[in-house]
């Protein structure tokens, strides 16, 4: 199957601008550019979770999510306990970098101590300042209801039919992760869902384009 390049959908990771699940997702269809504008920005990339081909599938992925961010703030909901413990933490990580570098501790910049986790970094370079640091991993992969994609691009004079179709399967973040390395929408001829349609694409564009080998 080809894929659709007008009709995208992106689910974004919900945060407390959003007020239902419905608010994740983008209010219409998207094409294969709006993609590309959304992963080359690095704000919006940074808050984007998905890329679907359906509507339906897009909004049960962001009523999923929902529903776990919800969950996670009744969880983390600031407690006289809670907070007693996470203070207890925070004044422990304090005394272990004391103990370490063998300074005293005599100014704090502001930080976040009972919301999440944060670590604490201790930066002899800068006046010996502490600073916090928010643990949030390695950027999770984005998620597609398209589990293989194979591209085609369009043949230029001097291209190689290698360069028109690898013939190596791709997901939906190899794509957006080209995108970031300079591939436009500009050239791509289409995606497909199966590498024989890729393959006949290919020999399409070729007899189109005039190109002979």
């Amino acid at each position: 199957m080809k894929i659709d390049l007008d009709k995208f959908y992106m689910v974004f990771k919900p945060h407390n601008a959003h007020n239902r699940a419905k608010d994740m997702v983008s209010k219409v269809k998207e094409n294969i550019w709006d993609v590309y504008n959304a992963v080359t920005d690095t704000v919006i990339f940074d808050m984007l979770y998905g890329v679907y081909t359906n509507k339906k599938e897009a909004l049960a992925v962001a009523t999923a999510l929902w529903e776990a961010y919800q969950n996670e703030k009744k969880r983390l909901k600031t407690t006289e306990k809670y907070k007693k413990i996470r203070f207890q933490q925070f004044v422990g990580a304090l005394e272990k970098l004391s103990s370490k570098y063998g300074i005293a501790i005599q100014h704090i910049p502001e930080v976040l101590v009972f919301e999440a986790s944060t670590s604490i970094q201790y930066l002899p370079n800068r006046s010996g300042t502490l600073y916090a640091k928010w643990d949030q991993g390695t950027k999770a992969k984005i998620v597609s209801n398209i589990t293989v994609i194979y591209l085609v691009v369009l043949p230029r004079k001097n291209d190689e039919r290698a360069d028109v179709f690898s013939e190596n399967p791709n997901t939906m973040d190899d794509l957006l992760l080209m995108f970031l390395g300079g591939l436009s929408p500009e050239y791509i001829e289409g995606l497909y869902t199966t590498k024989a349609e890729a393959q006949q694409a290919v020999n399409r564009v070729y007899k189109n384009f005039n190109i002979k080998r």
